[in-house]
């Protein structure tokens, strides 16, 4: 295989011992797996060893550094990012061997089609067809710095991927009352609000279910979808409030 169809595949990490394995062993077949942990008190490390000598430590200071860090130990001209609690299913490996090997210049990157795995269901409805640029030239593209939903910005023109991957991004219902609590927190100390009216913190709750539930089909998901949406529509809300109060404690 020459340099041009070479392809680096990028993680960062904390506390995923209980998970990330699934993920590292979707991607063996890469030609170089880069981990940057951000200080891991569980086995997550001593995990990626036994499959890269490339780890990296660095204090986690937002997910947009994080990833343009990693990216950054990156040695190949195609990079994959890849959380740990996603895995790719196998026409998705076979779609991106094919893309790397063919090196066809047409696209610098490609979204890739991602379904959340949540309480053990693969969620086929709730999200709708949630796409992220998750494979891209590094020439050609990197992290933003947000701290929070972080994203790839690449010159040129992107393809999209049909092949999917699963993301498995929550462990229980505990977990993702706490990543909401987190995330809603790292939301509003990066967009604060000036003026925060009750109904319309209520109102844009109330929407976010009636379009994951409703419109995203997300109630063909079974009670897990009804869950989802929930949660999606509690984060919302909390969003709105801590978006105000997290800036005006005295109001």
């Amino acid at each position: 295989m020459n340099n041009h169809s070479k392809i680096s595949a990028v993680i960062i990490t904390y506390n995923e011992a209980d998970r990330i394995r699934k993920c590292l062993d979707s991607i063996r077949w890469v030609d170089e797996i880069i981990i940057v942990d951000s200080f891991s008190t569980d086995d997550t490390v001593k995990i990626c060893q036994e499959y890269t000598s490339s780890i990296f430590t660095k204090k986690f200071e937002g997910f947009g550094t994080q990833k343009q860090y990693a990216c950054a130990q990156a040695s190949h001209p195609w990079i994959l990012t890849i959380d740990a609690d996603e895995m790719l299913s196998e026409p998705l490996i076979k779609k991106i061997k094919k893309i790397i090997q063919i090196n066809d210049k047409q696209y610098n990157g490609y979204f890739i089609h991602r379904k959340i795995k949540f309480l053990g269901k693969v969620l086929n409805f709730t999200f709708g067809k949630e796409y992220v640029l998750r494979l891209f030239r590094k020439a050609h593209g990197d992290f933003n710095s947000l701290k929070l939903h972080e994203y790839v910005e690449l010159e040129g023109h992107v393809g999209y991927l049909s092949e999917y991957m699963v993301h498995e991004s929550f462990r229980d219902i505990n977990h993702i009352i706490d990543k909401t609590n987190s995330y809603t927190s790292m939301h509003a100390e990066n967009h604060p609000i000036k003026r925060c009216v009750i109904s319309q913190a209520v109102i844009h709750s109330i929407f976010t279910f009636i379009r994951h539930y409703i419109f995203y089909a997300g109630i063909l998901d079974g009670r897990q979808g009804f869950i989802m949406s929930a949660s999606m529509a509690q984060g919302c809300f909390y969003k709105y409030l801590k978006g105000f109060y997290q800036h005006h404690p005295s109001k």
